[in-house]
């Protein structure tokens, strides 16, 4: 019998998958299969052999009234059973025929299709005793039951007491990996048999719509794989049917094929479906033809269903517990990135927290334009091209155990991971974490070469007839240990805590800048006040003491004169550091216009302003970096204070100098300013940024002590640190950081964007 004949079309081994097993048009030969419409019993179609069965040729057969074939009381359940919504609870129907040799009792299985009855008839064993088949069952159960309890291998009890139930030579549990390969992981045999414990085949031996089919109909038996033991399925209209649910369903003559092939002249497999998934097969080969009553059959997927049970319950406990533990790991580190600003710190100090949350061995981030590297992880220039590669999939998770096949390049990254999942924290900028697994070198047993299956013969793909099912050994490399849901879950879950965290710290950081523009806004308001109502009693009091010395300096005596010139310096001074208060608040109002600033132009006009030429002091200047990102006017203002100071300060008895430098280091640009000056006592540092704060006696040296509080003002508006050096007698060293991406640092002062 032929593929043409079976179906509309040719299958062989280049699209065995596309094979429609369920409108196959044959029944297995044990069985007689009729297909009556279910309103009016008529027939619709038969299988061939029943001409001989019910003594009638086919022709006659279809249309005719399936009551009457069958005999009055069969047509009578069948008319009973044809408006039944579930017919399972009635199968099977017990046929009894009187013959010559006496009643013969058959089994009688309806199944409905849409408007259609598909009626089986097959043998019933006279051996079959529900009563001890039931104890039998139940003793089997609880066995499986117990081996939970007793921790033995519950998968070698299952098929151990399977085989025993059923008298196969061979009955094997066959586990299937997230492609669909197989792998027998339990077997029980006669002891001359070849063994197949442990061997892999592909997943092309059990194709796609077979495995369906299983979801659908748990058990499946094949009674014979001798040639021709089908019989073709006759219609009315030569229409194929949709024989899903037929136990005795036609048998492809590529898998019969197969199964001679392994030796095997029966077979029957039994679903085991976890979370509504074919986890594996319960597999039974005879050598020769056998027939399991339909009625154990059914008993026999109760085994089935109760090692599914044990499974999804034992996936479930192990789920649930690294759902747990999950959470835990994520919890901790959600509590300890909320109590800072800095969201990186508590992750690079809780590393081994954040590799168990994904069962990695190596991790990146890149936060903040910062890349921070842990345990085994590519390098930097490398994760540069994964997050290349990742921007282009728009994905907020990626997660991969192939990424050698899904981006070559990573085979020749320093430590060449091939597992990698990444979630993205923010786009703009582009901000990442990651986690890494290594690549696992594993070696695989196959039942024979998978290659090896096929030959073309008359131009036609069929299995070899030299079919070999020896161990066969494949080394298999590129891939790493699969990513659990569990873990992606975990890590999705961190990424959107990652965001709440960052948006709840961008709402707080909003409510206070608000509040420091309106006390900015406040201070600067006040400060023209000062301004305004400070400044004209000033020249008041500097005009008429400067009346007093033009013309009654002769009438005072020296005391007086020097009071007069008290009262004129002091006023002087408070006129300036009203300035400086001025200049002061407004620091912190005006908004930062960033361009790239040419240094060398800029120390100069500075240079010029501050007077430097006409001093006694030389300025020396070595800009490895020429540009300076920042606002062009408060950075002239901070070179202006620090020139100013270093000028300010400098030594009379030696040739004094000051120096400017700038270079970069990494992402910084570094500006130092160093003076062979007066220098301070190091134990000063932590006052000399503050506002109104001097080191120097007054009368000494001009200055409000504001100059240097502006500086550092200046600094923390790019986003910089001013740092001082110094040495009572020989100088001081002030060195300015600004980060060379300025740009993109003003521009995270908006709301975060994420995904």
């Amino acid at each position: 019998m032929t593929t043409q004949q079976l179906y509309n079309t040719t299958y062989d081994l280049t699209n065995c998958d596309a094979e429609p097993l369920r409108f196959i048009r044959s029944c297995q030969d044990l069985a007689v299969m009729i297909v009556v419409y279910a309103d009016t019993l008529l027939i619709k179609a038969v299988s061939e052999n029943a001409a001989e069965r019910f003594s009638t040729p086919v022709a006659e057969l279809l249309g005719a009234d399936a009551g009457a074939v069958l005999g009055e009381e069969a047509g009578n359940t069948l008319r009973s059973l044809a408006s039944a919504a579930d017919l399972s609870a009635a199968n099977p129907v017990e046929l009894l025929t009187d013959g010559p040799a006496g009643y013969l009792r058959e089994n009688l299985i309806v199944h409905r299709e849409g408007e259609l009855l598909i009626l089986e008839i097959e043998p019933r064993s006279k051996d079959f005793g529900s009563t001890a088949s039931l104890m039998r069952i139940d003793k089997a159960v609880g066995n499986i039951q117990n081996s939970v309890a007793t921790k033995e291998n519950v998968f070698d009890i299952t098929v151990r007491e399977v085989r025993a139930i059923t008298g196969y030579d061979r009955v094997y549990l066959y586990r299937f990996d997230d492609e669909y390969n197989g792998q027998v992981i339990a077997e029980t045999k006669r002891d001359e048999m070849q063994t197949f414990l442990h061997l892999r085949y592909p997943h092309t031996d059990i194709p796609q719509q077979a495995r369906e089919l299983y979801l659908s109909q748990q058990i499946r038996q094949v009674t014979s794989t001798r040639e021709n033991s089908a019989s073709l399925l006759i219609t009315d209209d030569d229409q194929p049917i949709n024989l899903r649910q037929a136990s005795n369903r036609g048998v492809s003559p590529i898998h019969q094929e197969y199964l001679r092939a392994m030796g095997v002249g029966a077979s029957m497999s039994i679903a085991v479906v976890v979370e509504n998934r074919l986890w594996g097969l319960i597999a039974c080969h005879h050598n020769a033809d056998r027939l399991v009553d339909y009625r154990m059959r059914q008993l026999l997927g109760f085994f089935g269903r109760v090692l599914s049970g044990h499974l999804t319950l034992q996936q479930n406990t192990v789920h649930q517990t690294n759902v747990l533990a999950n959470s835990l790991i994520r919890a901790r580190l959600v509590e300890k990135m909320g109590a800072t600003t800095n969201l990186m710190t508590p992750l690079l100090e809780n590393q081994d927290e954040l590799m168990n949350l994904a069962g990695a061995t190596g991790a990146a981030l890149i936060i903040d334009g910062k890349i921070k590297r842990i345990g085994l992880c590519p390098e930097e220039s490398e994760l540069a091209q994964l997050v290349t590669f990742i921007t282009d999939k728009q994905k907020k998770l990626y997660a991969t155990s192939r990424l050698h096949d899904e981006f070559p390049a990573a085979k020749q990254f320093t430590a060449a991971p091939a597992g990698m999942v990444s979630i993205r924290t923010a786009t703009s900028p582009e901000e990442y974490i990651f986690w890494f697994r290594p690549e696992i070198v594993t070696t695989l047993s196959w039942g024979g070469r998978p290659e090896d299956r096929k030959v073309i013969e008359e131009g036609r793909v069929r299995l070899s007839p030299l079919l070999s099912f020896e161990n066969y050994s494949e080394t298999k490399r590129g891939k790493a240990e699969p990513w659990a849901q569990y873990q992606l879950d975990g890590v999705l879950a961190l990424g959107n805590d990652i965001r709440e965290i960052i948006l709840v710290q961008y709402q707080n950081m909003k409510q206070v800048n608000d509040q420091l523009v309106s006390a900015y806004a406040e201070l600067e308001s006040f400060s023209y006040t000062v301004s305004h109502d400070l400044r004209a009693p000033l020249r008041t009091i500097k005009g008429f003491a400067e009346i007093l010395t033009e013309d009654y300096a002769d009438k005072l005596d020296e005391a007086g004169q020097q009071v007069l010139g008290f009262i004129i310096t002091h006023v002087d001074k408070m006129h300036d550091l009203l300035n400086g208060i001025l200049e002061f608040s407004r620091m912190g109002s005006s908004m930062i216009k960033p361009e790239n600033v040419k240094i060398a132009a800029l120390v100069k006009n500075v240079w010029a302003d501050v007077g430097g030429p006409e001093s006694d002091v030389t300025l020396r200047t070595n800009f490895s970096t020429p540009t300076l990102p920042g606002d062009y006017t408060l950075l002239w203002q901070l070179f202006l204070n620090l020139l100013t100071n270093a000028v300010k300060y400098r030594r009379t008895d030696i040739d004094s100098f000051v120096e400017i430098s700038s270079h970069l280091v990494g992402e910084e640009v570094i500006i130092t300013v160093e003076d062979n000056g007066i220098g301070f006592d190091m134990k000063y540092a932590g006052q000399i940024f503050a506002v109104f704060n001097r080191l120097v006696p007054e009368d000494e040296y001009e200055g409000t002590g504001v100059g240097l509080a502006i500086a550092h003002r200046i600094v923390e508006r790019h986003h910089g640190q001013i740092s001082v050096t110094s040495e009572l007698g020989s100088g001081t060293t002030f060195t300015v950081s600004i980060p060379a991406n300025l740009t993109q640092r003003l521009a995270k002062q908006k709301a975060p964007a994420f995904e």
